[in-house]
């Protein structure tokens, strides 16, 4: 058990200006809204880091980690219909990564100070999203920074904790937001208070306004919801099976329903080994 000092989370700013990025956020929403625009990459930033890699790795793992695991008794259903079209659906998007030269998703660290600036740069209609869902929530998950706790056996435990309450109370440097409230508010009066300054955007300086009441009613609501638990150790082999065994799908040796086949043999032994 430990208390983070700050903390960052990823959210993903829906650019196209389409409703229907309002309504739910389950994969398979995600997945239509994606297949709306066949031009556009899924994410904007460098696909050697944010390709499709990260999109099988990181931006789908929420949802099939829950859909096709059954983590109380121990079993999988990857060699579904539905993961083979995740699948074939990954591989379509892989292809586009080298071409297409507009994106679906801006993503960036959660913050209040820059909440304003994306609203400018992808317009008032931009939607706030987190990770897809089975059931349509979105998934926010945050990184841990400079996290503490005491030993269970410490002999200082009182000392112990009056060193962390001193910590934790050191606002510190950087752009992650701090985990103790107070200073979280401070962050939040600081921004509402001094406004969003001068960004470049296409080269063009354009003046950010400061940040508005109800929308720092919004990035709390999304802190709110965030999920701390770090990914265990099986759900990170799950991960790391699904990756290793798509190679074959993305470089041709092998079909979705091959690939799926060979990631439910692996995950199934694993499964039952634990």
């Amino acid at each position: 058990m430990c208390i983070p000092k700050k903390f960052s989370a990823w959210v993903f700013w829906w650019i196209p200006q389409d409703t229907g990025a309002q309504g739910g956020w389950g994969m398979k929403d995600f997945m239509a809204l994606a297949e709306k625009y066949p031009d556009r990459r899924v994410f904007s930033r460098d696909p050697s880091l944010f390709g499709t890699e990260y999109l099988l790795r990181e931006f789908c793992a929420p949802y099939y980690l829950e859909r096709f695991v059954d983590w109380e008794q121990g079993t999988c259903s990857f060699d579904s219909e539905e993961f083979c079209r995740l699948l074939d659906w990954t591989d379509a998007q892989d292809q586009k990564n080298g071409l297409a030269q507009e994106a679906l998703l801006g993503e960036h660290q959660i913050g209040f100070a820059f909440y304003e600036y994306y609203r400018v740069l992808y317009g008032d209609d931009t939607v706030m999203r987190g990770y897809p869902s089975v059931d349509g929530e979105e998934v926010y998950i945050a990184s841990a920074e400079d996290a503490v706790g005491i030993l269970a056996s410490s002999g200082h435990k009182d000392g112990a904790w009056e060193f962390l309450r001193y910590f934790l109370l050191d606002p510190g440097d950087g752009n992650n937001l701090p985990a103790r409230k107070v200073l979280l508010e401070e962050v939040i009066r600081k921004d509402m208070e001094e406004g969003g300054g001068t960004f470049y955007i296409n080269r063009v300086p354009v003046e950010i306004p400061g940040l508005k009441k109800e929308h720092a009613a919004l990035v709390m609501q999304v802190i709110e919801s965030i999920d701390f638990t770090p990914r265990s150790s099986a759900e990170n082999s799950i991960v790391d099976i699904v990756w290793e065994e798509i190679q074959y799908l993305l470089d041709g040796s092998k079909t979705a329903e091959e690939v799926s086949a060979a990631i439910q043999n692996r995950a199934e032994l694993m499964l039952q080994e634990r």
